[in-house]
């Protein structure tokens, strides 16, 4: 087989045959100088640099507009401009998907937000997204902003009423960038609370903040130079048409509100209906950079030697503890890229309707989450594994790490996302568990095959969604309150939506390895995918044993069982992490070359060069 051939097959499957449909030009676009690491630069000056690189990519691309009506071209943006400039990510994800994609969303068919869309679309200003505050942080449907109607003058007054209502750390607080905000805000009418409803207000022109608006820069974040600030309003005046309230509601000019969307709580979902598709774009990105850092410590590992009992110096990635430290995770990323795939699908042929779509936001909420921590545990093994060569940032992952905690907690908290989605799977909206039956048979089976390993994470999964509920309902027949019923079994809801999202997971890269256009591609995939499996029932195997799921053999085998897949991947190692299609010469990391060690000017005192070893 051609040596091109397997990469080519696997890169075909991890970008979902679309890489020149949604990928090539955003890689040759960052090829350009601008993008180049630059060593030293202040926060301010980071700061300035990523709003530059920014504009030079917007203008490189096609307008906001149309990036925002494909969201498979959404995603695709996210998944490459973070891996040069983690700061970037911030503002771009905000800018495209946030703001723009709000006022497309719920200013739909408006001819008089047309100039606010030509100037952001120019980006001669940036958008920003106001909802998260100081007091209630995730608890947004709790914020306090005001938007209060004036009749007479046919304006909305901004106001923040109390210290925990202040906007926190949205991306404001850089001078001499002017910032076009569509702002949360609570409507307020004769004293009637009609719900949390989006606003599109000006923050900050060329000269500074606008008159009422208040912006004070947040301390310094390490590793990420993003403007977050803590914005306030004082009375602000906006006109009636700064309200965004979407085809689901009228507010007219005599201060009547006319809404298909009744309660309070269904007006908020509406409203932030643009975080949905924000979760993807987070997770993306950030999975991008957890397969970029594999892409270097799979290449460093095989060019970086050392010693070896009894032989020559070898490869690092001739160790079999290094070989499960950078197997286990890249089986882990490719089943998430996988899932991902299928989840960035589903979300593109959404149905539009007037109420939520219960299984849609499940899968969003439960693979951000795993795919999340997924890649931050990846970057942080990879980090370990690269030595003290992976604490520079002209090497790249610690900056990723960073941006990970980012991801993390943007676009709701990953613990809390688990715990709604876990909510909603006990409810049955959007979610049927896999049906009841019998243990499976482990004497007939074995942990090689994927059949098999996807059988217990489904029998695992129902027999938790089953005693959670028994649980539940006999705690409340007994007197408990609701929230010490629900509280009572926190960790075990946790664990029932993170054994979901590992199931949906290994069915992803399962059907990958089967998708596979070569005997080898099929070969490499079926060994990632018995590694993820095994890995996924290795953190309950005492449980599986309890259950009569597993032998005692196999749970006590699994290690060495471990090793040996991980032993059958080393072959397609390489071929696997340069199927992410990532150029090492668009990184610039020492990492991804052979002759890392020439990229270290190392000299003597007189200045003489010394031959690198």
């Amino acid at each position: 087989m051609p040596p091109d051939a397997l990469r080519d097959d696997l890169s075909r499957l991890v970008f979902d045959g679309r890489y020149e449909e949604l990928h090539a030009d955003l890689v040759e676009i960052l090829r350009h100088e601008i993008f180049r690491y630059r060593e030293g630069l202040t926060t301010a000056e980071q700061t300035a640099l990523s709003y530059e690189r920014l504009r030079f990519l917007n203008d490189a691309l096609e307008p906001a507009s149309e990036i925002v009506r494909r969201p498979l071209r959404l995603f695709a943006l996210h998944e490459w401009p973070g891996l040069l400039d983690s700061t970037l990510t911030i503002p771009m994800t905000i800018h495209y998907n946030l703001c723009v994609g709000s006022i497309l969303e719920h200013g739909a068919g408006r001819d008089d937000l047309t100039a606010e869309l030509r100037e952001l679309e120019a980006m001669s200003s940036v958008g920003v997204f106001l909802a998260t505050e100081l007091g209630y942080g995730n608890n947004v449907a709790a914020l306090r902003t005001e938007a209060v109607y004036d009749r007479h003058t046919r304006e909305f007054v901004l106001h923040t009423p109390t210290a925990a209502a202040q906007k926190f750390m949205q991306n404001t607080g850089h001078p001499g960038i002017p910032k076009l905000a569509v702002v949360l805000a609570r409507l307020l009418c004769d004293g009637t609370d009609h719900g949390v409803f989006p606003f599109l207000v000006r923050l900050r022109d060329a000269d500074g903040p606008r008159p009422g608006v208040t912006i004070t820069l947040l301390p310094e974040k390490p590793g990420l130079a993003s403007d977050n600030a803590v914005t306030s309003f004082h009375h602000v005046r906006v006109p009636h048409r700064a309200l965004l309230s979407g085809d689901a509601a009228v507010f007219t000019e005599d201060g009547v509100l006319d809404s298909a969307l009744h309660s309070h709580r269904q007006r908020f979902l509406h409203t932030m209906d643009r975080i949905q598709s924000g979760r993807l774009c987070g997770t993306t990105g950030l999975l991008a950079a957890a397969r970029a850092a594999l892409f270097l410590t799979v290449r460093y590992a095989h060019h970086r030697t050392t010693f070896a009992p009894g032989a020559e110096d070898v490869p690092l990635i001739a160790y079999r503890s290094h070989q499960r430290d950078l197997f286990v995770p890249l089986a882990q990323v490719y089943a998430m890229t996988f899932l991902v795939n299928r989840v960035k699908n589903r979300y593109r042929d959404r149905a539009d309707g007037p109420g939520p779509d219960h299984e849609l936001n499940r899968l969003l909420a439960v693979t951000k989450a795993v795919a999340t921590w997924t890649a931050a545990e990846t970057l942080e093994v990879c980090r370990e594994r690269c030595g003290a060569q992976g604490m520079l940032r002209t090497n790249r992952i610690i900056d990723w790490i960073t941006a990970a905690k980012a991801v993390i907690t943007a676009e709701g908290d990953n613990k809390v996302l688990l715990l709604k989605a876990a909510h909603d799977m006990l409810s049955g909206r959007g979610y049927t568990p896999p049906g009841p039956g019998a243990a499976p048979r482990p004497g007939k089976r074995d942990l090689l095959d994927t059949g098999f390993l996807t059988e217990l994470l489904a029998f695992r999964e129902h027999r938790l969604h089953t005693a959670i509920i028994r649980s539940m309902a006999e705690r409340l027949a007994d007197g408990a309150s609701l929230f010490d019923a629900w509280n009572g079994r926190l960790n075990d809801a946790l664990e029932l939506a993170r054994t979901h999202a590992g199931r949906l997971a290994l069915e992803a890269l399962t059907e990958a390895a089967a998708g596979a256009g070569t005997e080898e591609g099929r070969a490499a995939l079926l060994g990632l995918a018995r590694i993820h499996g095994g890995e996924l029932v290795g953190t309950a195997d005492g449980w599986y044993l309890a259950e009569g799921a597993l032998t005692a053999g196999q749970v006590l085998g699994r290690p060495a069982l471990t090793d040996e897949l991980c032993a059958g991947i080393a072959p397609y190692a390489t071929a696997l992490v340069d199927a992410f299609g990532i150029p090492a010469t668009l990184l610039g990391s020492p990492l991804a070359d052979a002759a890392y060690q020439d990229h270290y000017d190392y000299r003597e005192p007189d200045g003489t060069p010394i031959t690198a070893r």
